[in-house]
């Protein structure tokens, strides 16, 4: 690295790298809205020319963008037109040499965004999966409550995937993703059977929940019986669940019964997130599966704060305010579709 670069990457603030990284998310967005653009590449321009350093901070955005393969100018040339703006900016000198150990979130935010554009690409292949298999049922930003052709009904929550199979001796259906409520009819000649990858789930009629983990499936039984039986131990006798109790389907056999609190599980029904003493880690984990981009830890050492709570799946916003009035946090919302937590002595 040169010794302007060294300047250059010793005088760019924290403050002003996160004033590019936005600038990055605008023009990113501002691709693929093209009555915007004009709009925002004259502020974007008017923003560059303050220093020589915005520039600079915009393009070391760009080398860490550019390592995950989606710099902005990118974007620009798959709609058709690169902005001289952009190219301009791209010209001034890389801080390829700036590491700063306090700085870790730039990553983290950049990679954040990336994610974004595998997310949204997946709305497409969605369509044409059901198109050609109408059995198979997918939620992405919405809860869906569906009624099954013997009269059962289900209620999914968001990003889930369950395909419906039924057959002469059996109703079956496949839990591939995400949490689904079941209300099940009665009939005693053709079982309801939820198969997941962790093992299945029998019914006659019942009401219960399943939501379906990285590596397990967590059923809840609320009125009727159950029986579980794993695909680790499938020889041996099914394990019967009672109302009240919850149970884990894991690799290696099924979880030992417990009491569950049937309010909080069943909350996102009613559009509903329950926290009670919860890590930021594990509330972050489930706001992001209503938020419709991501949300970003920056400091590892924020995931042990704890935090509870009853706050609507439908207003993310909310949760964010009570972490940041709560808790020694930062929220900085890069764009619409990218927060991140930070430290506030860090933000």
């Amino acid at each position: 690295m040169s010794e302007r670069d060294a300047d250059f990457a010793a005088e760019i603030s924290d403050e002003l790298f996160q004033e590019a990284v936005i600038w990055h998310g605008r023009l990113r967005e501002a691709a693929f809205h093209t009555g915007s653009q004009e709009t925002v590449l004259a502020e974007f321009e008017s923003w560059q020319q303050q220093s020589s350093l915005h520039p600079a901070a915009f393009c070391e955005v760009e080398l860490l963008w550019g390592k995950l393969e989606l710099p902005v100018k990118r974007i620009w040339r798959a709609q058709g037109q690169v902005s001289p703006v952009i190219s301009d900016a791209q010209a001034v000198p890389s801080q390829a040499g700036r590491q700063k150990p306090s700085n870790g979130w730039r990553i983290a935010a950049l990679a954040a965004v990336i994610l974004l554009c595998i997310v949204t690409g997946g709305y497409f292949k969605n369509d044409v999966e059901q198109y050609f298999n109408p059995g198979l049922y997918i939620t992405s930003q919405q809860p869906m409550t569906q009624t099954l052709p013997d009269g059962s009904k289900i209620t999914m929550n968001v990003h889930s995937r369950l395909e419906v199979a039924f057959g002469a001796d059996k109703r079956l259906v496949k839990l591939q993703a995400g949490e689904v409520w079941f209300d099940v009819a009665h009939n005693a000649q053709k079982p309801f059977v939820v198969e997941t990858a962790q093992g299945t789930i029998t019914v006659l009629g019942t009401r219960f929940n399943v939501r379906k983990m990285a590596d397990s499936v967590i059923v809840s039984l609320v009125q009727g019986k159950v029986a579980l039986r794993d695909k680790a131990t499938a020889s041996q006798a099914p394990t019967l669940l009672a109302p009240g109790m919850a149970a884990d389907l894991t690799p290696t056999g099924i979880g030992k019964a417990h009491s569950f609190d049937a309010f909080a599980t069943t909350a996102w029904q009613k559009d509903q997130m329950v926290f009670y003493d919860a890590p930021v880690s594990e509330v972050v984990k489930e706001l992001n599966r209503y938020y419709p981009g991501k949300i970003v830890i920056a400091n590892r050492h924020l995931a042990d704060l704890h935090i509870s709570g009853v706050f609507r799946t439908d207003n993310i916003g909310r949760v964010l305010d009570a972490i940041e009035n709560t808790l020694s946090v930062r929220v900085i919302r890069v764009t619409d579709y990218l927060v991140v937590l930070a430290w506030q002595d860090d933000a």
